[in-house]
Parts: C-alpha cells; sequence; structure tokens
C-alpha cells in the first residue's frame, strides 16, 4: 500500500494537474469551465472545483477526483493513476511492508526500452531510413522507437540474470539489428517489443530468409490479443471522438495520425481478436477496420466483422475505411506523404456486400441471404430494421417490374435510342412548349441530364445560349411526351442506383431502388 497517500490528496492542484495534462480551462467564479476531453462537444460543462479537488461534466454524466480522471482518459489502473499525478506534482510516494511487489519484468522492460531508445540515436542511417519512411523526428520519439544490438543486452547483464532477461522476452540476440516498437498492454504498461528489420542497416539480412517482423514471445507479461499498438497516446482521442480505427501495421498507425487521425491503433502479430472486441466494447467507440487492400485484407475484414456480430453480444457499431486513391494501405500514403481520400461504409454494409457480391454463385448467394437474415433475427427493432433494408437492395428485381420495362420499351422503341438523343429531344420541346416545359421542371432535376447546362439554361430562361437546339434535336410529339419523360426518368434513377451500388452507398441505393418500383407500378 502507499503509506502517505493521504498527504498526497491533501497537497495536490488540481488545476495544475489538468492544466499540465493540457486541458484548457476558464474561470467562472469560484470553478473553472472547460470541454470535456472524455466526449465531443461543442459547449462547456466539464466543471473543476478547485477547492473540493473534484470535477464533473455535465454532458457525458462522469465525475470524480483527479485519479478518477486519469482512469478514464488514460484506461490506467488506481496505483497508476496514483503514481503519475505524484511524478506530476513532484511527490515521492512511500510504500509499506504489505505492497505486492509487481512482477520485476516490468522494470526490466523499461529500463531496457530506454537502453534501445539510446542506440538508435547513435544510428544515423537507421534515422534516415525511417524518414525516407515519412517519420518524422516527433513521432521516432513520441511512439518511442528504439533499436537493438549486442551492446544493449549486455548492459542488461550487468544487471540482471540471464533468466530473468529470457523470462520478460528478451533473449540474447533475439531482436539483434532490429528497430524496435514498444508494445503496451490495457493498461498502458509497457510489456514487449516488436522488432522491424532496416536493410540499409544490415545489408546481410536481404538474403537471409528471415521474418520482415518479430514479435516479444507469448509469457506473463505478453499477450498478442492483449496489445493494440498505439493505445495509450490514441485513447484520450478515441474517448473523445467516440471512435478508433484499427489498421494492419505500425506505419497505418503513423499515415493516419499524420493526416490528423489520433484515435489509430494497430494488432501486432495477430488479427483482431475477441479480446481485443472484449476490450473496445468497454469504450463502447465505433470500430473502423482499415487494413491493407489487397485479398488478405478483404478477408481480414470480413472475418473480424463476423466476429463482432455473432458474438453473443452482437457489436454493430463498426465502419470499414478505404483509400480512394487505389493505394495498398496508409504506410504507402505516408511513404508518398499525399493524403488520400478515404471512404468509409457501415460495417453491416461491407458485410454483406460481400456475401451477396454477384462473384457468388446463385446458390451461394440464397444460402448466404438466409443466414443473414438469421444473424439479425434477435437485434433490437431499429437495428433489425436497417440491417434488413440493406439486405432490400440485394434482391433481385421483381420479374413483374422487369416485364414492364420491356413492356414501355417495346411501346417507345425510340428510348432504345442513345440517351444523349431522348435528352435533347426533351430539352428541344420545352424550348418550344410552355406547358411540357413547366412539367419537364417539375418532374425532373438537373442531375438527371447529361446537358446539364442547357436544362439550367432553358429553366432560368437564357435562350439567347440555346440558338440551334430545336434545330439538333426533334421535338416530341404531343402523344409522346408525357412517357417520353417518365422513361427517361426511370434511366435516370437506374443510372443514380447503379453508381450508387458501385461505391457502396447501399442506403441511397435502397430509396432508388423503392423510387424506381414506384413509378414501373
Amino acid at each position: 500500500m502507499i503509506a502517505n497517500l493521504d498527504t498526497l490528496k491533501s497537497q495536490l492542484d488540481i488545476i495544475f494537474i489538468l492544466e499540465s495534462l493540457g486541458l484548457e480551462m476558464r474561470r467562472v467564479g469560484s470553478v473553472y469551465s472547460a470541454l470535456c476531453p472524455l466526449h465531443i462537444e461543442k459547449t462547456p460543462s466539464f466543471i473543476i472545483h478547485p477547492f473540493k479537488k473534484i470535477w464533473k461534466c455535465y454532458g457525458c454524466g462522469k465525475s470524480g477526483d483527479i485519479f478518477n480522471f486519469l482512469q478514464e482518459l488514460k484506461g490506467v489502473d488506481f496505483k497508476a493513476a496514483i503514481e503519475e499525478v505524484a511524478k506530476l506534482c513532484n511527490f515521492a510516494l512511500e510504500y509499506d511492508h504489505t505492497t505486492p511487489q509487481e512482477w520485476p519484468g516490468y522494470a526490466i522492460l523499461q529500463q531496457a526500452h530506454q537502453l534501445f531508445k539510446q542506440a538508435l540515436e547513435a544510428e544515423p542511417i537507421v534515422l534516415e531510413y525511417l524518414a525516407k519512411r515519412g517519420l518524422s523526428e516527433a513521432q521516432i520519439q513520441d511512439y518511442g522507437l528504439g533499436y537493438a544490438h549486442s551492446s544493449v543486452h549486455n548492459a542488461l547483464l550487468k544487471h540482471y540474470p540471464l533468466q530473468a532477461l529470457e523470462e520478460c522476452g528478451l533473449p540474447r540476440g533475439f531482436f539483434d539489428w532490429r528497430i524496435l516498437y514498444p508494445l503496451k498492454d490495457f493498461k498502458g504498461r509497457l510489456c514487449g517489443f516488436s522488432g522491424g528489420i532496416c536493410i540499409p542497416r544490415t545489408p546481410f539480412q536481404k538474403d537471409l530468409q528471415i521474418p520482415k517482423y518479430k514479435n516479444s514471445k507469448e509469457s506473463r507479461y505478453f499477450s498478442k490479443s492483449g496489445v493494440l499498438w498505439n493505445l495509450d497516446r490514441a485513447r484520450p482521442h478515441i474517448i473523445a471522438h467516440k471512435q478508433v480505427i484499427i489498421c494492419e501495421g505500425f506505419l497505418d498507425v503513423a499515415g493516419f495520425e499524420k493526416w490528423g487521425y489520433n484515435n489509430a491503433v494497430c494488432c501486432v502479430g495477430t488479427a483482431f481478436t475477441l479480446q481485443h472486441l472484449e476490450f473496445l466494447r468497454t469504450l463502447n467507440v465505433e470500430i473502423c477496420f482499415c487494413f491493407d487492400q489487397d485479398s488478405a485484407g478483404e478477408q481480414a475484414t470480413s472475418r473480424a466483422l463476423e466476429m463482432c456480430f455473432k458474438h453473443p453480444q452482437p457489436y454493430t457499431h463498426t465502419a470499414v475505411i478505404k483509400l480512394a486513391e487505389g493505394l495498398k494501405d496508409m504506410g504507402e500514403a505516408l511513404l508518398l506523404s499525399a493524403k488520400p481520400p478515404l471512404l468509409k461504409t457501415h460495417g453491416w454494409k461491407y458485410y454483406a456486400r460481400g456475401l451477396l457480391a454477384p462473384s457468388h454463385p446463385p446458390h451461394q448467394r440464397d444460402t448466404n441471404y438466409k443466414n443473414l437474415l438469421g444473424l439479425i433475427k434477435n437485434y433490437p427493432p431499429f437495428l433489425k430494421d436497417f440491417c434488413l433494408s440493406t439486405l432490400g437492395v440485394h434482391k433481385p428485381i421483381a420479374p413483374q417490374i422487369a416485364q414492364k420495362v420491356a413492356k414501355l420499351h417495346e411501346a417507345h422503341p425510340g428510348l432504345h435510342a442513345n440517351p444523349l438523343w431522348l435528352e435533347g429531344r426533351i430539352l428541344a420541346t420545352m424550348l418550344i412548349d410552355r406547358g411540357f416545359c413547366y412539367t419537364a421542371k417539375s418532374f425532373l432535376s438537373k442531375e438527371d441530364f447529361s446537358l446539364k447546362a442547357e436544362f439550367e439554361a432553358i429553366c432560368l430562361e437564357h435562350f439567347n445560349v440555346l440558338a440551334g437546339l430545336e434545330k439538333r434535336f426533334k421535338p416530341l410529339e404531343l402523344p409522346h411526351q408525357e412517357p417520353s419523360l417518365k422513361a427517361f426518368k426511370i434511366q435516370a434513377l437506374q443510372a443514380s442506383f447503379k453508381e450508387a451500388f458501385n461505391r457502396g452507398d447501399l442506403q441511397l441505393a435502397f430509396l432508388l431502388q423503392k423510387k424506381l418500383s414506384s413509378m414501373l407500378n
């Protein structure tokens, strides 16, 4: 136990500590107010009482003392929160003899980390390599990157026996000649390392059959499923934005951070696991998966989503992020120093689209459709309705609708002509027939046309820029005017439906399909 905890509580200045943590506050009478760092808000609802040394957020309802605040903000346990407050206050904690001793490996790992960081500072080739990969000096320091070689291990052996080093994942030579990424568990404790090769520094490794990355071995300290790299730094942003981005690699995280997304983390040495899901569930945030844009990444995304949806307590607050420029991952974007457009799709839409894609044979799509219906059978009403609406987009068009389209084309053969010819005839008719023009303006929109400028000019009665339009296109005869308008609108809706479906906007595609069905009935 900490013998002088009460003394620390009596001496601490909560305002000073919050300022040290970067919180911007404004004095209002006897209290201070700030934007709550635990959730997104535009109006300050986070109130601090300096004399009582407590805080309360009237937006999210959370409250407590400075120790509770650190636990909420950084996800650390009570002991770690006390130690951080003591460090900020320059206060020496006193432990009595009943204090349980922490496993010694954590202290060894911390000391090893300091030596690895010092070793990296003396490696100009490695630092140049990291800079070429897009990492800034600040990022290298913030991530705590290091470099391993035998001198570090020899220095550790002066203080610890070899067995102690092996027990915490530091056997002799295991990480030598590798760039080290420190790994921390969900409590923020340094528990291991991941080492990546650096060919410019050690060219001999190029021809060796060695893995690109090596991770600490599973031990009482390190478990791959208990680590999300960069979580300790990203956690405040994850809580504030109610969203976490799950990447595939360290440089993907760095890429997201470079472009202002500070809520990115990555799995280490494993796919997204049930343990990861259970931890993130406690944060109640949107889980956005952004794995590599190749077949392996697609499969990993589908497996992760399936785990979320098939859990006994389904977690559907998910999404998938894709890079719009054809890049493989954010690491490539970091390397090229080019921010790519990002496309986000709801996780359920992405999952359903993959299982019901036309590339699957019909019998497989039927089976998948039936399984998806069974999956959402016990979902809450509104969520179930959303999932059903998404599935509805993938259902084939009813035969009776297809028959009506065929009859419409049979009755008006001209509809098979070039679409530009039909819209040209509509525009030419609008020029000479005010009644038809009024009907067309109320029934159609600029987005339905390829000749958008011409349609807009007619609506604004700028006829001087339309000279010759009625000569290029033959106006519609009276009997053909109404069916032509309807047919043209159907063509435009079909094109919009296809575009929305191809870009993954299934909600819009579903609405367009409903509108198409209503017009064809």
